[in-house]
């Protein structure tokens, strides 16, 4: 407990400390000019002791603050917490032209400049400096860091350097630093790595026991870049806690066996140029995919795999029976996604089984070629399963089991993944970069969608009325389609189609209708045309709920279409 003098006030002593230090100076004592620089210079001296007195006494104050009672611990979580809300320049984009603003720059590092006991805490606990962005504010304050991280596993981060004439420079300090904290690295992330910087690429020889993520981009532009540009992960790395690698136009060591413990691979690869492969002959092909799948087999643990790019192209006379490669198997992989010749895909993918449980997500390039390949595989990995839903968005396709309130969480990238859907993106040439009808309408006949429920088709303004028959006249339990723009328009025209076009209605079970991104304040016949075909309806199946968003409709026609539909959903927003 604090004890003070309680018989004398803190004004009287300290008044009384000030008269006792100077009790031989009287005021009426005349100081000459020759004296005055010695005893400004004694008051100077006075000033600063008085100074630490107040710095002293705040820390004492401090200390009966509530949040400084607490164990030194519990306040390095704190700051562990604020470390990753507000790590140092978290707006390193406006670093370099002055617009960052003190706080901005050095995030929760700010908490050392609060007070003392603040300041002992952050620099005592070294896992708090163990995030190391590296350069990023600076050599001196990357010298920090590292020395107050001491032997703690620390994660550094190398982000691009925006002054290219300082790259030798700056990878030369890093491959000094990383030379002396290698063995106690766990994560190191490099977004710019280049071949003409080789001792860098040599320090990963080094045993790195504690590395578990490591991340290569090469963010070198495709038209600067040869084979010759393309820096190489050493093969014989010594990590073997290593459980996430991603490397970006950096060659991948497959004919190495010391990635056994990976978890987490993705490897993305550039073709342009014949960066990274060439034409092959058929036997070299199959042996590169040989080499490639036997360097996957011996990563057993794999749960999330993305190759880019990475196989060469197929010449054009190999089809899956004339490949003679093994498959190999991935027992516990969850998640696959995969970048290539739309051939490549369909024969790498027949090649590596992997649970039911899978997630694929497939962009298939080159489809004027090579697309058998696929179907046949999607025909064999969903033989077992039923398809209910489909979505449809410009060159995607997905199909799951789950029914989402909102298509479009499933493009291009928000998705939920506890429905482990199946992806598939399709891109032709330049001149015809979506799918055909006829290739659409094979990929969708691989599903076994007997039981398909829901069709969701969104930016398909190429689908014509009657392509709705041809892709989906088969399915008869479809019993909700959303379809946006044009191609709603061409929906509705098709199921309103006179039955003896067909031999039966398209989607004789509908019993929802969404349109979206319509104006129907335009297509006045087609609005017309709407309305009698709802009264038709009515008559025998009919269509229980529409649902109206993002068009263009006055609120006299909502009136009308909710007099002939039992239950009608509309945004409110007439979209003038």
């Amino acid at each position: 407990m604090l004890w003070l003098e309680s018989t004398v006030s803190a004004t009287e002593y300290w008044a009384n400390a000030e008269r006792s230090r100077f009790a031989g100076q009287h005021e009426s004592d005349i100081l000459g000019t020759r004296e005055i620089p010695d005893v400004r210079k004694s008051l100077e001296l006075e000033v600063e002791a008085v100074g630490l007195v107040m710095s002293s006494l705040r820390t004492r104050l401090n200390s009966l603050t509530s949040v400084n009672r607490l164990a030194p611990e519990i306040l390095a979580y704190i700051f562990s917490l604020l470390r990753a809300d507000d790590p140092p320049l978290a707006d390193y984009e406006n670093s370099n032209n002055g617009s960052s603003s003190p706080s901005g720059v050095l995030g929760w590092i700010q908490v050392t400049h609060v007070c003392r006991h603040w300041r002992t805490v952050a620099l005592d606990h070294s896992v708090l400096w163990s995030d190391i962005m590296f350069h990023v504010l600076g050599s001196e304050w990357t010298k920090e860091f590292f020395r107050h991280s001491g032997t703690a596993p620390i994660v550094l981060k190398v982000l691009p350097l925006r002054d290219r004439d300082l790259y030798h420079e700056y990878m030369y300090r890093l491959a000094i630093f990383l030379e002396q904290h290698l063995s106690h690295t766990k994560e190191l992330c490099v977004e710019e790595i280049r071949q003409d910087f080789m001792p860098f690429i040599d320090l990963l020889r080094n045993p790195a026991p504690l590395l578990e993520t490591l991340v290569l981009h090469n963010q070198v532009g495709p038209e600067h870049e040869g084979i010759d540009d393309i820096p190489s992960l050493p093969p014989d790395l010594s990590a073997p806690r290593l459980r996430h690698l991603s490397l970006e136009r950096c060659r991948f060591p497959w004919a190495a066996r010391s990635f056994q413990s990976l978890i987490h691979l993705d490897i993305v690869q550039n073709r342009e140029n014949g960066a990274v492969h060439g034409p092959l002959s058929a036997p070299d092909y199959a042996a590169e995919i040989e080499r490639i799948l036997d360097a996957l087999a011996g990563m057993p643990s794999l749960e999330v795999l993305t190759l880019e790019d990475v196989f060469p192209p197929p010449p054009r006379n190999t089809t899956p029976q004339s490949l003679q490669v093994h498959a190999v198997s991935l027992v516990k992989l969850r998640r696959f996604y995969i970048t290539d010749d739309i051939g490549n895909c369909g024969l790498v993918l027949k090649h590596i089984n992997s649970p039911s449980s899978t997630e694929y997500r497939i962009h298939g390039t080159d489809i004027d070629w090579g697309c058998d390949s696929l179907t046949l595989w999607l025909a064999t990995i969903f033989m077992s399963r039923s398809i209910r839903i489909l979505y449809i968005r410009s060159n995607q396709i997905a199909v799951t089991n789950h029914m989402s309130k909102d298509a479009k969480v499933f493009f291009p990238e928000h998705h939920d993944d506890n429905t482990h859907p199946f992806r598939l993106i399709l891109t032709g040439p330049s001149r015809r970069p979506v799918p055909s009808v006829s290739q659409l309408q094979s990929i969708c006949q691989s599903f076994p969608m007997g039981g398909l429920e829901a069709i969701f088709a969104l930016d398909n303004d190429d689908c014509s009325a009657r392509d709705w028959t041809i892709l989906f006249g088969r399915y008869t339990d479809v019993c909700h389609v959303t379809a946006q723009s044009i191609n709603g328009i061409h929906l509705c025209e098709q199921l309103m189609a006179p039955s003896e076009e067909h031999t039966q209605p398209l989607f004789p079970s509908l019993a929802s209708l969404r349109l979206l991104s319509i104006d129907f304040n335009r297509e006045l016949g087609f609005r017309d045309r709407l309305l009698e075909w709802l009264q038709v309806r009515n008559r025998g199946a009919p269509l229980k709920r529409l649902i109206i968003g993002e068009s263009r409709i006055d609120g006299i026609l909502v009136d009308r279409l909710r007099a002939v539909v039992s239950e009608l959903e509309w945004d409110g927003d007439e979209g003038r």
